[in-house]
């Protein structure tokens, strides 16, 4: 009886107690409800802003550190390879190693054609100075493209700089690179460079064509449009050769 009756005078009581103190408070629990859910939502846009921030100035960074070693890679190319391969040119002319071999490019693969056999004697003569005269210049220039190939350096700013020497400096020992890699994988990053930079030299080449035959056509197409203004009698020699069979 006595529990019964404290139950229900609690019962009673709560609502009044809730109308009393809580009702009055609610507003301003939501509101800083609210202000909370607004200011995590700033620290968190300002989070990711400086996230992204932080990734532009490293990619930047990254950016220019490429830059500056390739740089420092093109000073050492013109003061450590250009001399080289002065001093091997000349001297390559004296193995007719050189003349067994033509290769061209096909995408990614190189291919190798033979002019005329080989002979032992042209293997041997390599062979006795390949490491004394060939593989200093080689080891120099796979140094220099294994900076390109791993993103040290700007591959795209050394080709800007060095493309054209490079290609022709190159080209004339590829069989020989292409079949010492075949031996034992050497010289893959200077491969590598090569195909790259061949390529994009023929693309540039095709471009550079189709924007000459296109500023021709525009030349003959305004000089065509003068003639007409001019009153000049232009025969349409397609349109007449037409008219001729029609009328047969």
């Amino acid at each position: 009886m006595f529990a019964q009756v404290i139950v229900e005078s609690s019962q009673c009581l709560e609502p009044s107690f809730i109308a009393k103190y809580i009702d009055p408070i609610l507003p301003y629990c939501e509101l800083v409800n609210c202000l909370l859910t607004l200011g995590f939502l700033v620290v968190a846009i300002i989070g990711l802003k400086q996230i992204s921030l932080a990734r532009q100035a490293a990619n930047l960074n990254a950016t220019r550190d490429a830059l500056k070693v390739s740089a420092e890679q093109c000073r050492h190319y013109a003061n450590r390879i250009i001399p080289l391969a002065d001093t091997l040119s000349s001297r390559r002319k004296e193995f007719s190693f050189f003349d067994c071999f033509s290769f061209s490019v096909k995408q990614s693969r190189i291919l190798l054609e033979k002019n005329r056999d080989i002979k032992p004697a042209d293997v041997q003569q390599l062979d006795t100075a390949y490491y004394s005269e060939f593989a200093p210049l080689f080891n120099e220039v796979e140094s220099f493209c294994q900076y390109l190939t791993s993103g040290l350096a700007d591959e795209k700013d050394a080709y800007l700089c060095l493309g054209d020497a490079f290609l022709s400096m190159i080209s004339p020992y590829i069989p020989l690179l292409v079949l010492r890699a075949q031996e034992g994988h050497k010289w893959c990053n200077t491969l590598a460079i090569f195909v790259t930079w061949y390529n994009r030299q023929k693309r540039e080449s095709i471009e550079r064509e189709k924007h000459a035959i296109s500023e021709k056509s525009d030349s003959l197409d305004k000089e065509k449009a003068l003639y007409d203004s001019d009153g000049i009698n232009v025969l349409d020699i397609d349109s007449f050769c037409k008219c001729k069979h029609t009328k047969r």
